[in-house]
Parts: structure tokens; sequence; C-alpha cells
């Protein structure tokens, strides 16, 4: 069955599951990169919000041998899920005091997403592009977001820059960032495997930062949901405490959207070499909606700023 089979049958399957209690539709949504992906859209009689759920990883497990039934009835509770949650009103939203607080940031790289950022309020950041989203509620099964457009900031009457300095104070908290070592973060996932059980996340993480021999370090930095993790460098003195740390420069390898990684610079600055790096990492296991950049960055801990080149 090709995808496209596969969602028209959750169309109908799912539909005749609510018994005509709810409109059911195959919604295609705009994802970063240009990236579109097929939603299933469930909305009760006189709901003006309804969750979007989207197929294209139920597609990867029905070929793996999940059966229809067992779709429908893991859509169902997510579902039920999301309709459960104290904000599934979606009368909250146009009004802006009750949203404000909830407004955060993320990074998205700007020439991949012209499209988007017609629709969208940004703010240009190195080659890439600070959009907004509203946290709407978090739950086992995802977080559930809104991405902020232009007709939203105008229902508001606010302006990009009210929702940077709104965002700028928000995500530090509502997101709050974590750094650990590559081989922390590999030891933990070993320990998963073994043990079925991970260690506390979010230790702040500048007292493992050791200035010490020239074996590569590398660092992951995100933030604790692991959601849209690389606008944590935005973070107020985030990178700078970092420097000071490692006592030296560094490199800013963009993982993807939702994390990036820390290299100190021990033998000289060779930025394209490590960008090359990045591209052939971006081509090979990255999802294309994820890849935020194809080349690194460079932290300059003299001037205190990231450098393109």
């Amino acid at each position: 069955m090709r995808f496209y089979e596969f969602t028209k049958e959750i169309e109908r399957e799912m539909s005749a599951y609510m018994g005509g209690k709810a409109e059911v539709y195959i919604s295609t949504i705009q994802k970063n990169n240009g990236v579109q992906m097929e939603g299933l859209v469930i909305r009760e009689n006189g709901e003006r919000i309804a969750p979007t759920i989207y197929l294209n990883c139920f597609y990867e497990r029905f070929l793996q041998g999940m059966e229809i039934e067992d779709v429908i009835k893991e859509i169902d509770t997510i579902y039920k899920s999301c309709k459960n949650h104290p904000l599934e009103d979606a009368d909250f939203f146009s009004d802006y005091e009750q949203v404000k607080n909830r407004v955060v940031y993320k990074l998205i790289h700007k020439e991949r997403n012209r499209e988007l950022l017609e629709d969208v309020p940004y703010i240009p950041y190195l080659d890439l592009a600070i959009v907004f989203y509203c946290i709407v509620f978090r739950q086992e099964y995802g977080n559930a977001t809104i991405l902020i457009h232009k007709e939203h900031m105008k229902q508001w009457n606010v302006t990009e820059e009210e929702l940077y300095e709104r965002a700028s104070r928000n995500t530090p908290i509502l997101l709050p960032y974590f750094i650990k070592s590559i081989d922390e973060m590999m030891e933990e996932q070993f320990e998963r495997k073994i043990s079925g059980q991970g260690k506390k996340q979010g230790q702040e993480a500048m007292d493992i930062v050791r200035p010490a021999s020239k074996q590569v370090a590398m660092y992951v930095l995100s933030n604790q949901e692991k959601l849209y993790g690389a606008a944590s460098i935005l973070y107020p003195n985030l990178l700078k405490n970092f420097a000071i740390a490692c006592g030296r420069d560094f490199y800013i390898l963009p993982s993807s959207v939702h994390e990036v990684i820390l290299v100190p610079e021990y033998d000289g600055k060779d930025l394209e070499g490590i960008s090359e790096m990045v591209r052939e990492i971006n081509e090979l296991e990255v999802a294309r909606e994820e890849i935020l950049s194809d080349h690194a960055y460079y932290y300059d801990k003299e001037e205190e700023k990231i450098l393109l080149e």
C-alpha cells in the first residue's frame, strides 16, 4: 500500500470509528525547509480547535507490520489526550494577554524557508531566522504548539520586536538548556538499553567543561524538551560562559533544529573543513525537515560573537 492509499484508508477508518461525531480529513502541513507532511485532522462538531496527527511515522510502522486497527487505536488515544486537555478551547489564542507568557522562539534556515517567512514574523540572525511559536500544552505524546503567523501578530497588535523581547524572556525559562559531553550522552544511551532507565536530565552543565588535553571534546547543547533546542545558542551569555569555561574559541555544528554540537578549537581554525563534515552528515543522516544549516559557525572568545567565516 502506497502512502497516499494509506492516508485515505486511515481517513475512512477513523471517520467510521468516530461514528459521525466528528469531521475527519487529511490536511497537508507545510513544515521546515519546504517539507510537506500529511496530517489527520479530527474536528468534533462545534469545536474551533482540532488536533492534527501526522501520519508519516504511522506509515513507517505500518510498513514494519503494524495493523491498521492498531493505528486507529493509537490515533484515538492521542486525540483523546489532546481533547481532554484544559486548553482545548481556541479562544485563548485570540487574547495576547493569555498567549504572551507562552511565546517562545526557534531557529530555522532563512534561505530554505523563504516561502514560509512571507507569512510569519521573524528576526534575521546570521544566515538563519528567529521565528516564534506558542506552547499550548505538553503531554506524553508530544507538545502541542502553534506557529505564530503575521495574521496573529496583527490581531494582537504587536511587532516582531515585541515578540522577540517576550520570547527572549520566556524561552530560557520554559525550555531550559542543557550541555552534556558526547561521551556522557553515549553512556546514558547505553544505560537505557541495559537497564531501561535513564539518568535524570537537566544538569546545569558548565562544570562538565574541562579545558584539558588535545583530545577532541564535543558537547551537545539543546533544551530539556529536545525540541528546537538549537535556539539555545541565543540564550543570554550561554556561549560566552562556555568559552570562558573551556578557555578557547569553539565551533558550533548545527546538528539539527533540535540541537547543536560545540567543539573547542585546539589546532587552528578550519571552518571550511568542519563545514564539509556538517554537509555530509546532513545529507546522510538528518531528515530534511530537521536540517538547520549546511555549514558550521565559529564563536570567537575575544569578540564574544559568532562568526560565519
